[in-house]
C-alpha cells in the first residue's frame, strides 16, 4: 500500500477560477463581509506569506510590499465597499 502524501502549500488558484468568487464586499470599518470574505482572506494571506519574508517584523518591511499586494487583489478581485 502506497503512502499518503503531505499535503502541499496553498495557492488558492482554485478559487480565482470561478467569476462568482472574486466579488467581496467590504463594510464601514473595512472588513470584508458576504459569501466571498474568507476565500478573499485565504487568498491574500497566502499572497503575504509568499512574498513577506516571515522572519522581519511588519514596520521593517517595505511598505511598497503591501501596495504590490493590494493593487494585485485590485486586480484579481472585484472589490466594493458601502462607505
Amino acid at each position: 500500500m502506497s503512502e499518503k502524501k503531505k499535503r502541499g502549500v496553498s495557492k488558492c488558484k482554485k478559487r480565482l477560477s470561478i467569476p462568482d468568487q472574486s466579488k467581496v464586499d467590504f463594510n464601514e470599518e473595512g472588513t470584508t463581509i458576504g459569501k466571498n470574505a474568507g476565500s478573499f482572506m485565504s487568498w491574500i494571506d497566502v499572497e503575504c506569506k509568499r512574498k513577506i519574508p516571515y522572519n522581519k517584523r511588519a514596520k521593517r518591511v517595505n511598505p511598497k510590499m503591501y501596495e504590490d499586494i493590494w493593487e494585485y487583489a485590485k486586480v484579481l478581485f472585484l472589490l466594493f465597499s458601502f462607505s
